[in-house]
């Protein structure tokens, strides 16, 4: 049996010439068929986000408009204060920062080490690091290709 050599230890991932261990899941390598990096795009949920920020950013920027430009201060034509719309304008704009601040961090594309084997594919992990999730990849087609170059030839007995 071949010796077990470590080709990356890093972040709790260790990638060995025999399996790949990522946290609490392992991966033999003799399993493994393929390795590649996928990377996440924006969902739906992440677009919707950024039409309610869109949205809320208009409509509190409309109000502070109409505060400003278009009510004159002298007439008396809403019931109600003119301040309610600069008010107003003020908590749409609050609403659509926050929204962006969610949203920002909720759009930082992920990158997946994906691992195929007989049982189809395994996102085994994931990181917004793009170097290590490349690290990891170049590790495990390292571990692959060492396997496949230390398999000892089977010899025909009959012949």
């Amino acid at each position: 049996m071949e010796e077990e050599k470590v080709l990356l230890e890093e972040k709790g991932i260790i990638i060995t010439n025999q399996r790949a261990i990522f946290g609490v899941s392992t991966y033999e390598i003799s399993n493994i068929q393929s390795v590649e990096r996928i990377t996440v795009e924006q969902d739906e949920a992440t677009k919707n986000k950024g039409c309610a920020m869109l949205l809320f950013g208009v409509i509190g920027f409309i109000f502070i408009i109409i505060h400003f430009f278009v009510i004159n201060p002298s007439s008396r034509i809403l019931y109600w204060d003119e301040r309610i719309l600069e008010i107003l304008g003020y908590i749409f704009l609050l609403i659509a920062g926050s929204i962006f601040v969610i949203w920002k961090d909720t759009m930082v594309i992920q990158h997946i080490v994906r691992i195929s084997d007989n049982n189809g594919a395994h996102d085994a992990y994931q990181s917004k690091d793009v170097a290590l999730i490349d690290k990891i990849v170049k590790a495990i087609n390292q571990a692959i290709i060492m396997r496949l170059t230390t398999r000892k030839p089977k010899i025909d007995t009959n012949s």
